[in-house]
């Protein structure tokens, strides 16, 4: 997609699962939809309590550098986020000490354990 072109995206500012949809009935009128997809008991509320659904948002642009930077600028203004740099949690230890039980990959090497003669040397 060349930069200049017009460019649409369409997300819910949600981290657990997601509902899309984009409608064009016969009736002529446009619509597009998302929202949070709750599973079975995610969410139970008492007579009286209520439920606010997470945000949707839609970044209009020409191109998607527009896109990222229209959303990373949201992002960035919002009263929660600190204008201060952050630490980072490399986080290895899932690709490094996982198992796959898939059988369409090669499974990872199991570790062999130390003998008692190389774990006192």
């Amino acid at each position: 997609m060349a930069q200049r072109d017009a460019s649409t995206a369409f997300t819910s500012a949600w981290s657990g699962n997601v509902r899309h949809l984009a409608m064009n009935p016969a009736s002529g009128r446009k619509l597009l939809g998302a929202g949070e997809l709750l599973l079975p008991g995610e969410v139970s509320l008492a007579p009286g309590q209520t439920y606010t659904s997470p945000w949707t948002r839609l970044l209009l642009g020409r191109g998607t550098d527009a896109l990222a930077h229209r959303s990373h600028a949201w992002l960035r203004s919002h009263p929660l986020i600190p204008d201060r740099p952050r630490p980072v949690l490399l986080n290895t230890w899932e690709a490094v000490y996982s198992t796959t039980t898939s059988t369409s990959s090669r499974p990872w090497p199991t570790p062999r354990p130390r003998s008692a003669s190389s774990a006192t040397s």
